[in-house]
């Protein structure tokens, strides 16, 4: 009798677990395409910003290249200097003037040199600060996509929660239209 009464209670108690474990898996085919959606978009959003981040570091390198440029031409300019003096000087010591003829001809070829060397620093700063910049915004064209993808994951997310909703109450006014029928039809 205690075995009876025991099945009973049993059988009672835990008879609503199995619909329990239908609704909650209802439940769960509703909220598991809304939070793939949801943990997609913060994926993307993190892409985005490191590809941002990136970008400003692309930006920092080009600024960097231009100063560097910069600090380059002045020493070019500097040494340039030294070396025409250090010409001039030798013309003299020699009793050449350094205005006329030949020693104006080695200063002007001397002046040239450090002309063109300066040009192409200032030409080699303009295509690494062009190359950065065109990493730069490489980089800010990947986050907005990333950032497009995020959005179009969420919304995707909530369509997919949406289609199951709306399949699990089909599929419950189904059940309920056929529990409504009478016996033997």
């Amino acid at each position: 009798m205690c075995i009876n009464a025991l099945t009973t209670w049993v059988s009672n108690t835990f008879s609503s677990v199995p619909a329990f474990l239908g609704g909650l898996g209802t439940v769960m085919s509703v909220a598991a395409p809304v939070m793939y959606g949801r943990a997609a978009q913060q994926s993307a959003e993190a892409q985005a910003k490191a590809a941002e981040y990136n970008a400003q570091i692309e930006e920092s390198k080009a600024a960097i290249a231009a100063e560097r440029a910069a600090q380059e031409e002045r020493k070019l300019r500097m040494r340039g200097a030294l070396t025409k003096g250090a010409q001039r000087a030798a013309f003299g010591a020699a009793g050449l003037i350094p205005d006329a003829g030949s020693p104006l001809d080695v200063l002007l070829s001397t002046q040239w040199s450090i002309e063109q060397d300066a040009a192409t620093i200032r030409y080699n700063a303009m295509l690494d600060q062009w190359g950065y910049g065109s990493r730069a915004s490489i980089q800010r064209y990947q986050a907005d996509v990333a950032r497009k993808s995020g959005r179009q994951a969420r919304t995707a997310g909530i369509i997919g929660g949406l289609t199951h909703l709306g399949t699990a109450v089909t599929n419950f006014s189904n059940k309920w239209d056929w529990m409504g029928q009478p016996l033997g039809r």
